[in-house]
């Protein structure tokens, strides 16, 4: 039987990688970030700057201008393969309707939107301060989020399997999490 690919798709801040990072450590699955080690090799090689969302942006955008639409899934489905006998893999970061596409191809994919208000998630960010642009104003948070690689996820969410509402504590996400596991059918 092949794995369950469960791709994560959010906003900005909306809390995707805390969902990942908890499946991955309480179910014991692989966790993927979509995007993680194919472009922060590359802006390391550059000298860029990884925290900046706004820079990986730009390098995903001409990486998928360059190569095609799905170029960043078709990266991932090969880290993908190599957790052939994991029961699920979870993938975060599905941001294009491009990579949308290829994944949906698949027929053991399904897909979990994170999501919370604007002003919610900027908040979050701003306390956290990981990233450069952690720190703007809530209109400036706003305006990225119109950014092209920001801009396709809310289109993308309302078509997922799972959706989560990420507004309450961190053992009311945990719930939520396990509420949508507990979905996800043993032979898939």
């Amino acid at each position: 039987m092949r794995p369950l690919i469960l791709g994560i798709v959010g906003e900005k801040s909306s809390g995707k990688a805390v969902v990942g990072r908890y499946i991955a450590r309480k179910y014991g699955y692989p966790f993927i970030v979509f995007s993680e080690d194919v472009l922060n090799v590359i802006l390391e090689l550059l000298d860029l700057n990884w925290r900046d969302h706004r820079v990986q942006g730009r390098l995903a955008e001409a990486l998928r201008n360059t190569f095609g639409l799905d170029v960043v899934a078709r990266a991932v489905l090969k880290q993908v393969r190599q957790h052939q006998r994991a029961r699920v893999i979870v993938v975060d970061g599905v941001r294009k309707f491009g990579e949308l596409r290829l994944l949906r191809r698949m027929k053991n994919f399904r897909l979990l939107y994170v999501t919370a208000p604007a002003e919610y998630r900027w908040r979050r960010a701003f306390g956290r301060n990981e990233r450069i642009d952690d720190r703007v104003s809530l209109s400036e948070f706003r305006r990225i989020e119109t950014l092209p690689h920001e801009r396709e996820i809310p289109r993308i969410g309302r078509l997922a399997d799972f959706q989560i509402d990420n507004v309450g504590s961190t053992k009311e996400l945990y719930k939520k999490i396990d509420a949508v596991m507990q979905e996800i059918p043993s032979g898939h």
